[in-house]
């Protein structure tokens, strides 16, 4: 907790120092990282307020790749805290920037498949899960944790229809 309250405290003490130099990037990297401890602490109000600010930094650099993140790591925020719709709503703003931008980062396709699937597995939804379990394994997807991400899924819709000597 101590080391926490310390590293609220050193991020806060930096945003000050970069709001005088008024450099977008260091904004949306401090105020991203200030989310992360604020989740950690349980604090979503503060969070979603300061991935917000992260955000008008990064409107400001025009960078489409680390929207895509900041939008996957708020979508986290809110399935951490059992807002299931709020998440899927930011993984759909990342899908739409991804698509609209065409970026090549492949492994991001198969986190916001493999996101939006455990946040239909949440809420019980078993046809929407079952969907994007597809999407992780078309031609978009690739990256280190694919194969669990592929596994995990599929052992959520085992779960989803009872089946737990098969998801076991």
């Amino acid at each position: 907790m101590q080391k926490s309250q310390n590293s609220e405290k050193a991020l806060r003490a930096a945003i000050n120092e970069v709001r005088k130099t008024n450099d977008h990037y260091l904004l949306y990297l401090y105020f991203s990282r200030l989310a992360f401890l604020q989740i950690d602490g349980g604090d979503l109000i503060d969070a979603v307020y300061s991935y917000g600010v992260a955000k008008s930094a990064l409107r400001k650099m025009n960078d489409q790749y680390l929207e895509i993140l900041l939008n996957v790591n708020l979508s986290d925020a809110y399935y951490r805290s059992g807002l299931y719709i709020q998440s899927v709503s930011c993984l759909n703003e990342a899908q739409s920037i991804n698509n609209t931008n065409k970026l090549s980062h492949r492994n991001i396709q198969s986190v916001i498949n493999y996101n939006k699937a455990e946040n239909f597995f949440k809420m019980h939804n078993y046809d929407s899960l079952k969907v994007y379990h597809d999407k992780l394994f078309g031609p978009d997807n690739e990256g280190r944790k694919l194969y669990s991400y592929q596994k995990r899924t599929g052992y959520y819709m085992q779960l989803l229809k009872n089946d737990y000597a098969g998801a076991i």
